[in-house]
């Protein structure tokens, strides 16, 4: 068997990133010779410059991948040697790509390269073996693993994704629709070209790869290319998925109830739903359910019943009831509303694994709403008993303190703040419970005393760490028309907000955002709507009317030649809900993603980050 000597050198940080396949160098890690499959290696690590400088022993884990999916690991003790750790391995046979995590002994210390990952291509012929660098690309894109976690980094996957197909261009075949998405994706204008290069010669006869090439079209505002593209679907398969898709989109978009009830008639006529045994197909179970919830806003009940026998999961039907009931419940229809969510709860099977409790709260609040507070309990007690969610907190401990009973709803909310699982709504309703039951220490005190039981939370420090880049130019315009220029804000600290009207964790992160602009009246919150649907204008306005609060909204704008939006792109946001904390410079400082529900968490780490920048 051929025995191969590599030697894991330190290697300066400059060549940490994207390395030639020929040089086989990596931060910590050089390979000096040729990684084959079937072959040995002899491996040795200089730990100086990394977190195991100070580890008496070492080992490796070394994870092998063929071209489908991780395909072994194996463990390996490295021995002292000078100045270098070393040991020798067995590269798998039919291994494409190595991922060689160094670390202590016992697992307790693992160096990474900063996340980027020690990963290597296997060669054959001094040239990298196919998927190598796509496995590679795979797990810089963020793909989960068991492996040490690597940080996702776009531009890098995107880079070992092009080394692949110039290596191995017979491969595109197999990767059109990841390729593109990469590169619609990537925030280089030359990757933008790329793909119009792309798509340019894209040829095919399959419905499902035209289909996705006339949406990139469409995406990539190239109107005559996608329009030609959508005229040759509808000729060459005029009942196939891209004009069903194309018809569903129309209905769900159309507002007038009579026009939306012929084209579902129409649709209904051309692609009858198809039977299936098992579950069933989730287009025909939107479609149902949205022509139920728009017979029921037009008082056409009689069809909103067709519509739910048309849904065969007793779920979904509950899940339609429950929208129902909703609708009305806004109208301040309750007895209707009533009527509907008790169907939604009568169709729940709560002997299931999957338990939906949510027909149950909708009916409480609507007995919180008609003051049918005993009755009300009798639905909200289950939920929060066996699902205790901050909505069924929320609802239980309002219809307790309206029958009545604080002290029980004292009780509620004491338990859910040192569970970590309160609202900004719930410590104003304690508040209220407490300051009625004239108490002599003060409220904050007491609320202190509650939120320092939280395990796990130190309520000194978040311990946020601050980053420091250049923020892009901003200017956008008010729902009065108004322009904010980021400029004009220097000296102040900023923090950008980006929402939908449609996205629920945006919403739901409001109050928590509102405690912590009353905190800090100095500072700058911009609550800028993004990738509405529909009109902006319009959606936001009513937004703003229908709630209370007292926020500074802004609209961010299309691009001109694609369907992303300006300011969403230059920051560099990934996903809704998301936040971003300038200094007083105008710098970034800060950027945070989603919204876990945690009102605390959201607030403590806003404070803290605030905090450091004042």
């Amino acid at each position: 068997m051929k025995k191969i000597k590599i030697i894991y050198l330190l290697i300066i940080a400059a060549l940490a990133g994207v390395f030639p396949a020929n040089a086989q160098s990596k931060g910590a890690i050089q390979l000096l010779g040729k990684p084959e499959a079937g072959h040995e290696l002899t491996i040795a690590y200089n730990p100086s410059l990394t977190s195991l400088k100070n580890s008496p022993v070492i080992s490796v884990k070394i994870y092998s991948y063929n071209k489908d999916r991780k395909a072994g690991e194996q463990i390996v003790t490295l021995k002292p040697v000078e100045n270098l750790f070393e040991a020798t391995v067995l590269i798998p046979v039919q291994t494409v790509m190595l991922h060689i995590v160094p670390q202590t002994s016992d697992g307790q210390i693992v160096d990474n390269d900063e996340g980027k990952g020690y990963l290597f291509p296997v060669l054959l012929k001094d040239k990298p073996v196919a998927f190598a660098y796509f496995q590679m690309s795979q797990l810089a894109s963020g793909i989960p693993s068991d492996d040490a976690p690597l940080r996702k980094n776009d531009a890098v996957a995107l880079t070992y994704f092009k080394t692949e197909l110039k290596n191995y261009p017979g491969e595109m075949s197999n990767f059109h629709m990841q390729f593109f998405n990469m590169l619609i994706n990537s925030t280089e204008p030359k990757d933008k070209q790329l793909l119009t290069n792309e798509l340019s010669v894209f040829q095919s006869d399959k419905e499902d790869e035209l289909a996705m090439v006339q949406r990139y079209w469409a995406y990539l505002g190239n109107r005559k290319a996608a329009d030609s593209l959508a005229g040759l679907l509808h000729k060459k398969f005029p009942f196939g998925s891209f004009v069903q898709d194309e018809r569903l989109q129309a209905i769900t978009a159309e507002k007038d109830y009579k026009r939306k009830t012929a084209l579902y008639h129409e649709f209904e006529q051309h692609f009858p739903e198809p039977a299936v045994n098992g579950q069933q197909n989730y287009n025909y179970v939107n479609l149902y359910s949205d022509m139920g919830t728009s017979a029921i806003e037009n008082g056409d009940t009689s069809f909103a019943k067709v519509y739910i026998q048309h849904l065969k999961n007793k779920r979904d039907q509950a899940t339609l009831y429950d929208k129902i009931a909703i609708t009305f419940q806004k109208d301040q229809k309750q007895e209707q509303a009533l009527i509907y969510a008790k169907k939604g709860v009568a169709l729940t099977d709560t002997t299931l694994s999957y338990k939906n409790w949510e027909p149950y709260l909708i009916t409480a609040g609507i007995l919180y709403d008609m003051g049918k507070y005993q009755e009300g309990l009798g639905y909200a007690y289950p939920a929060y008993a066996h699902a205790p969610s901050k909505d069924a907190i929320s609802i239980y401990s309002k219809l307790l303190q309206a029958d009545g009973q604080t002290t029980n709803a004292k009780t509620v909310l004491e338990t859910a703040i040192t569970a970590g699982k309160s609202s900004v709504g719930m410590k104003a309703q304690l508040k209220v419970i407490y300051e009625g039951e004239k108490n002599t220490i003060p409220f904050d005190t007491y609320l202190a005393s509650l939120e320092n039981q939280i395990p796990g939370t130190s309520h000194q420090s978040a311990g946020v760490s601050l980053i420091n880049e250049t923020a892009p130019p901003l200017r956008l315009m008010g729902l009065s028309g108004e322009p904010v220029n980021l400029a004009a804000l220097k000296g102040k600290i900023v923090v950008l907000d980006f929402w939908a009207t449609w996205c629920k964790p945006c919403v739901q992160s409001f109050p928590a955002m509102q405690q912590v602009m009353k905190q800090f009246p100095n500072v700058v919150f911009l609550y800028i709507a993004t990738f509405e649907k529909g009109d902006a204008q319009q959606n936001v306005s009513k937004f703003a009317k229908d709630n209370a609060y007292r926020f500074q909204f802004l609209l961010d704008q299309k691009n001109n030649n694609d369907q992303s939006f300006k300011t969403f792109t230059a920051f560099k946001v990934s996903s809704i809900p998301y936040k971003i904390v300038l200094d007083k410079r105008g710098a970034i400082r800060f950027r945070t993603s989603g919204f876990n529900g945690n009102d605390d968490d959201l607030i403590r780490e806003l404070i803290e980050v605030i905090h450091q920048l004042n």
